[in-house]
């Protein structure tokens, strides 16, 4: 390996060892540590915490619009997760359809159709998500925190509002009930520490 690929190499796997900051193709050609690397780099037991979100999930979820009061009606929201990478991400599908009625459910096209990323950074130490949807044209991305009994999983992150063009934050929580039953809720905080629910509803687990 020459040493312009060596240079290049050593910086993409420089994300992944702590230390003092490369500022240098110089530095950057110096030893790592490839032990610790590999640590980071290997998923470990905060990622199989949630392997609880794994599996294909559907619920009556209570969604509220625009307006004051809020209009609320019911529509149905699947979610189908899975590992990839060895167990590194926990990615899933969400889509909701507009009815609750199981006549319907058959026929009528989901008219959110949403790609779902959910992770564990090693070396920040912290929970992540990333939200790729038909509803917009970016991505959502959010920091998360997982309860110390490992049963509530919170995701917390900027959001841009289609109406006024101000940032809130967007809140999303996944609750563990027991093994078949996930609470979910979608909130949205404001400067002034208010919140208000845009979506709840209770996952039961179809596979």
């Amino acid at each position: 390996m020459n040493k312009q690929r060596l240079a290049v190499t050593l910086l993409c796997l420089a994300a992944a060892v702590p230390g003092r900051a490369q500022t240098t193709a110089k530095e950057a050609e110096q030893p790592y540590d490839r032990e610790l690397s590999i640590y980071y780099a290997t998923p470990h037991d905060s990622h199989r915490a949630i392997d609880w979100m794994a599996g294909k999930w559907k619920a009556a979820t209570k969604v509220w619009g625009f307006g004051s009061p809020p209009p609320m009606h019911m529509i149905t929201t699947t979610m189908d997760n899975r590992w990839l990478h060895d167990g590194r991400f926990l990615y899933g599908v969400m889509q909701r359809i507009d009815t609750v009625e199981a006549a319907e459910l058959a026929t009528k096209k989901p008219f959110y159709h949403g790609d779902n990323y959910f992770g564990y950074d090693n070396k920040l130490r912290t929970y992540w998500s990333l939200v790729l949807g038909n509803d917009h044209t970016t991505y959502l991305r959010a920091e998360g925190t997982l309860s110390t009994d490992g049963k509530r999983l919170e995701f917390r992150g900027p959001e841009l509002s289609p109406v006024s063009g101000d940032i809130f934050t967007r809140i999303e929580i996944f609750t563990l009930k027991n093994a078949d039953e996930i609470d979910y809720q979608l909130r949205y905080g404001f400067p002034d520490g208010s919140e208000i629910t845009a979506a709840e509803g209770t996952f039961k687990r179809e596979s």
